[in-house]
């Protein structure tokens, strides 16, 4: 490949924290920086456009493979969804929807950081970018989405009529969710959610599976994979169709 050990070396893998070392990683940081220059409009930059489809082009092939991401890029991935989101808006101002969507692929993998749902200043700066530049941009494009579905609505284009009873009767569902703060836990979500889901269900005839206590299913694992192995669990158990 053109960008093996080409753009950037052992030290600015760890700066990054990016694999840039690896031709892959470094191509996505080229077309990153491409992208990012056409945002700004500068002598030369491409036009936002072609920016946009190189890195929505070059994000699908790294984004394939999710623990590469992880374990690879993660701040990088969030800058390239941040600068696509900006990109898809300055080219196509209607795709609010769309918007929407990458941004919150952005802030599925600021999850990933486990950093309290905040980007590392030090990689943030070299990739000019921050928690701050997805998370308010979520609430601004959710608003405006809200208000053109609104919209739809008045105009009639997106009334579809469903019936209350529009469920198998015969499907076994189940709401499946973990809650186990320690008593002493400031967040009224522990006081709130549990009763929360268990009127749901009772009100529409599912089974309520809500985890308040620790150990949760899958044993000492991070919180949000706990979720997964909790779900698994249910699934595997055979008890419950959905």
């Amino acid at each position: 490949s053109d960008f093996e050990g080409s753009m950037e070396d052992v030290w600015e893998d760890s700066a990054l924290r990016c694999s840039v070392s690896r031709p892959e990683w470094a191509q996505y940081r080229h077309v990153y920086l491409l992208a990012n220059a056409a945002i700004g409009g500068g002598y030369g930059a491409e036009d936002p456009q072609t920016a946009a489809k190189m890195l929505a082009a070059v994000l699908l092939r790294r984004t394939s493979n999710l623990t590469d991401v992880v374990s690879s890029c993660n701040v990088g991935v969030v800058a390239g969804l941040e600068r696509l989101a900006r990109l898809v808006r300055l080219t196509n101002p209607d795709a609010s929807a769309l918007v929407y969507r990458l941004l919150q692929m952005a802030l599925v993998f600021i999850f990933t950081l486990r950093n309290a749902n905040r980007i590392p200043p030090s990689p943030g700066r070299l990739w000019q970018i921050s928690e701050q530049h997805v998370i308010p941009f979520i609430g601004h494009i959710k608003k405006t989405t809200m208000e053109q579905d609104q919209f739809s609505l008045v105009r009639g284009s997106h009334v579809h009529e469903i019936a209350p009873t529009f469920r198998a009767p015969e499907l076994r569902i189940a709401i499946v969710g973990i809650c186990a703060y320690p008593d002493d836990h400031p967040l009224a979500l522990k006081d709130i959610t549990p009763g929360n889901r268990e009127a749901y269900a009772e009100r529409h005839g599912y089974q309520s599976r809500m985890h308040t206590e620790p150990p949760v299913i899958g044993g000492n694992i991070q919180i949000q994979h706990a979720k997964l192995a909790t779900m698994l669990h249910y699934i595997l158990s055979g008890d419950f169709d959905w």
